[in-house]
């Protein structure tokens, strides 16, 4: 038998879109005997399987696909179907793809059909249809059920695409007739390129397999050797940037549809995704794309992590996060060696997770809702200092004043001995103390006070802070102010911690300082 010409069939039918070539394209599709594995029974599971071979496996395949999805979409609601056909709609068109769209529209295949599920299947057939398919929904879909707005949207659909024409000629009868008549085989499946990337998915901290992989995909002719190579040499900027334009969403997989290109655009390091934000996404669309092996090389999410995953094993540093998502981590018990974790929780709330972590973060933020967390937070340092391999803590506060009052209430000495750095944060300053190594006490403290308010302090709010904070007598002040606060203020804080013999240096920050990462 000969191997079926199906990428041949789909090359003709993208250049003209005649219906007769994708009628050719069903029966071949069709008549393969391809047996695929069975979907997972968990049907977050099975929706990722279904997504990542669609998007990843030879085309001859995606017949054998669809009947899987069709199936699945018969027992399965709205909201987990909707992320899979918005990411079909992006795919390569391909009519049978347009096909279980028109059939689940016209109710061929009954679901329930949602507003924004119903857009997603028009936007599939917008993109994958030919004239067959806008006569199907001409005559089977019930346009009267939609609201004003979707309707106005079908209707437009509908004129565009029964008034568009093939562009191109038909293939000849003789040949539609032979390659009906044609017994087909399966074609065989080369070595696809995303097998190359499993060693780095694997490990993702080796640079020995960036540079090997990075070597063969140069041999291949692939420009994504090049940016790994570029990367890693460090060299040519100007020309990692044009690559990253061209390419950097086709190499973000299936990150790119839920973290943010815009506003904090994804950073590269070693030719790999390294530090993202995540957008605000609907948690059934951010579990289709949990499990993508690209999270191997992000090291740090700026925030928005929705929940945790085996593939995000280069992962240090969360971001902020959910008490859920960390309950979520505990329960799965993922053995993910974060650096840090913030995360929005009363304090034993926040511990009784903590404890059940496989690897507990090694730096830990805390952010308080409560007006005053003093009391909670004594009953939790206990547990908090027995923490294996803890070194860093933040806690903060919305309320003003809250952080200096919590250093006055309980001083230093509830500081577990092993953490060297702890930052204090309302919503006027950041307090910073950094433990000096050099002590053999290790009880010396240097203290750093960052202005964080809007408009910035006035002298005499400096003065009482420093009037709080005196009687921790640190080796060093540090202060950090913004420009815009008047000499009279800065003047006032050197004269109080002179006052207090206290060695003090002031840095003045330009503009509003910036957010201060771990």
């Amino acid at each position: 038998m000969t191997e079926a010409p199906i990428d041949e069939l789909l090359a003709q039918w993208r250049a003209a879109r005649h219906p007769s070539t994708s009628a050719l394209i069903h029966h071949l599709g069709g008549q393969l005997p391809v047996e695929l594995p069975r979907l997972p029974p968990k049907k977050t599971d099975a929706a990722k399987a279904l997504l990542e071979g669609m998007k990843h496996e030879p085309a001859f395949l995606l017949s054998a696909r669809l009947r899987q999805l069709e199936g699945f979409a018969r027992t399965t609601s709205a909201t987990l179907l909707w992320p899979l056909f918005e990411a079909l709609a992006k795919l390569p068109a391909d009519p049978r793809i347009a096909t279980l769209a028109t059939q689940l529209l016209v109710g061929e295949v009954e679901v329930a059909l949602t507003s924004k599920f119903t857009r997603r299947l028009l936007d599939c057939v917008e993109q994958h249809g030919d004239d067959s398919h806008f006569r199907s929904l001409e005559l089977g879909f019930a346009l009267n059920l939609l609201d004003d707005g979707l309707a106005a949207r079908a209707v437009r659909l509908l004129q565009r695409g029964l008034a568009a024409r093939p562009a191109g000629p038909e293939l000849p009868l003789a040949e539609r007739k032979r390659l009906l008549a044609t017994k087909w085989d399966v074609p065989a499946v080369p070595l696809p390129v995303d097998s190359l990337f499993a060693p780095i998915w694997a490990d993702p901290r080796d640079v020995g397999r960036r540079q090997v992989l990075a070597d063969v995909l140069l041999e291949r002719g692939d420009v994504r050797g090049e940016f790994i190579s570029l990367q890693l040499a460090g060299a040519s900027p100007k020309r990692q940037r044009a690559l990253l334009k061209a390419h950097g969403r086709e190499w973000l997989g299936a990150l790119a549809g839920v973290v943010d290109l815009k506003d904090q655009p994804p950073l590269f390091e070693r030719g790999f995704v390294a530090v993202v934000s995540v957008k605000g996404v609907r948690q059934a669309q951010f579990l289709l794309a949990s499990d993508a092996p690209e999270w191997a090389t992000v090291r740090r999410v700026r925030g928005g992590l929705q929940r945790f995953s085996r593939a995000m094993v280069g992962l240090e540093d969360a971001g902020p996060v959910k008490l859920a998502a960390l309950e979520a981590l505990a329960r799965d018990a993922l053995p993910l060696k974060l650096r840090s974790v913030d995360v929005a929780a009363f304090p034993d709330e926040a511990v009784d997770v903590l404890e059940r972590l496989a690897v507990p973060p090694r730096w830990l933020g805390l952010h308080f809702g409560v007006f005053d967390p003093t009391r909670e937070l004594r009953d939790a340092l206990p547990r908090l200092a027995d923490l294996p391999g803890l070194e860093r803590l933040r806690f903060s506060a919305e309320a003003a004043e809250v952080m200096p009052a919590l250093l006055g209430q309980m001083g230093l000495e509830w500081i577990p001995r092993h953490v060297t750095r702890v930052e204090l944060r309302d919503e006027e300053r950041l307090i910073i103390l950094e433990r000096e190594q050099r002590t053999r006490d290790g009880r010396a403290w240097s203290l750093e006070l960052v202005d964080v308010s809007d408009p910035g302090p006035d002298a005499g709010s400096w003065k009482d802070l420093l009037a709080e904070l005196g009687w921790l007598t640190p080796s060093s002040v540090r202060l950090s102010v913004r420009a815009e606060v008047d000499d009279e203020a800065v003047r006032a804080v050197e004269d109080r911690a002179r006052r207090f013999k206290l060695p003090v240096t002031v840095v003045t920050l330009e503009g509003v300082p910036p957010e201060l990462a771990w």
